[in-house]
This record gives C-alpha cells, sequence and structure tokens, in this order.
C-alpha cells in the first residue's frame, strides 16, 4: 500500500461507519423526532450565549473550514502532489455539494420545522421546496474538513471538530433532522477521498509538468 493511499484510510474508516448509521437512521419516515425537539428545546431554554453560539457555527464554522484549507493548500503549493491533491479535493468539495442536492431533489424529505409537531425553528424555516435530507451544511462541513486533511492530516483534531459542531448547529438550529447531519456527514468525505483516489495520479503527471515553469516563472518576475 502506497503511502498517499495509507494517509487515506483514517478518512475513509469513519467515512464508512457514519455511512452505516445514516442507513439504520433513513429507514424511518422522520427519524428520531424526540431527539430534535429536545435538542432545539434545550438551546431555545438555554443561556443566550450558547443560542447564538450555534447560530455562529452554523456559518463561521463552513468559513474556518474554508480558511483552513485555502492555508493547507498554500502551505504545500511548491510540491506537484500535494497541488494535485488540493485541486482534486477542492473539485471534491464541490462535486460533493452537487450530490448533496441531486438526493435531496430525489428524496424530498420535509424540514423538520414543519414536520415534526412541537418543534420551533430558532432560525427562519426555510421555504417548501428546499429539502431537509441531507443537509448540505453538513456536507460541505465534512467535505471541507476531508479536504484539509488529505493536505495536512495532523489537523483533522480541529477540522473534524469543527465540521461535527457546523452538523450539529444545523439540527440545534431545528432546520435539520439528525439522520440529515449524519447523511451529509458521510456524504461529504466519500466524494471527496474519492474524487482524488480516482484522479490523483493522472492530476499528480499534470501538475509535476505545469508547476516548475509556475514557479520559473514567477521567481523571474521577482527578480
Amino acid at each position: 500500500m502506497t503511502a498517499p493511499t495509507t494517509r487515506l484510510w483514517p478518512f475513509l474508516v469513519p467515512a464508512a461507519l457514519l455511512g452505516a448509521s445514516a442507513a439504520l437512521l433513513i429507514g424511518n419516515d422522520v427519524p428520531s423526532p424526540e431527539l430534535a425537539r429536545a435538542t432545539v428545546r434545550e438551546v431555545a431554554t438555554g443561556p443566550g450565549w450558547m443560542r447564538q453560539g450555534v447560530e455562529v457555527l452554523s456559518e463561521g464554522g463552513l468559513v474556518a473550514l474554508a480558511v483552513l484549507l485555502a492555508v493547507a493548500a498554500w502551505r504545500r503549493r511548491t510540491r506537484a502532489a500535494s497541488v494535485a491533491t488540493a485541486l482534486l479535493a477542492g473539485a471534491g468539495v464541490v462535486a460533493a455539494l452537487a450530490v448533496s442536492e441531486a438526493l435531496k431533489a430525489t428524496v424530498t424529505q420535509d424540514r423538520p420545522c414543519r414536520a415534526v409537531p412541537g418543534l420551533t425553528a430558532l432560525v427562519e424555516c426555510p421555504p417548501l421546496g428546499d429539502w431537509s435530507l441531507p443537509s448540505n451544511h453538513a456536507t460541505l462541513a465534512a467535505a471541507l474538513a476531508a479536504a484539509v486533511v488529505l493536505l495536512t492530516p495532523t489537523w483533522w483534531p480541529a477540522v473534524v471538530s469543527i465540521g461535527l459542531l457546523v452538523g450539529a448547529s444545523r439540527v440545534a438550529l431545528g432546520v435539520h433532522h439528525p439522520h440529515d447531519v449524519v447523511d451529509g456527514l458521510a456524504l461529504g468525505p466519500v466524494v471527496v477521498v474519492g474524487v482524488v483516489l480516482l484522479l490523483r495520479r493522472a492530476a499528480t503527471r499534470i501538475a509535476g509538468a505545469v508547476l516548475p515553469r509556475l514557479l520559473t516563472a514567477g521567481a523571474d518576475r521577482r527578480s
């Protein structure tokens, strides 16, 4: 087993486990309504900082992960294999979001803020037709986290934690069922890692041919 492939296994295993969990949950029409209600109620009745923190995490966590991915890619900009991985991981993030949207349009599951009796979302409930399964936020967060880990494996505790918090925040705000988030957390890494595994060798060859010219041209401009 090659070194690059070995580095991918720590993300493939948890992604597979999350996928198995999602498969168990998705069989119900509205899984875990009690958990969804209890989570929203806990945040709604908690201290003000808790609700504010959840709202900030929902969007701010994605921004933080995107920034970390940009930093990780910049740090690896002089190695062809790393440049190829960065570009493919970025493409994988976009692909994961596209797959998530396609699944939403196929499954057409309504949001808990409409489907679960007694649950009132803490933010505006998305309009009818903006479907729930899977969570785009969770998919994007997990995809970004996977991309960062592929470039800088030692950052995994931070980025995985942020990704999980983003997913949890969507349930806490009342706009997603728990299984929506589980599915999104499984989908994101699977697509990103899949894209990298399938195309990394060819992309590395291309980057190896192009990168030296770009670095030489950049050095000439600075001199």
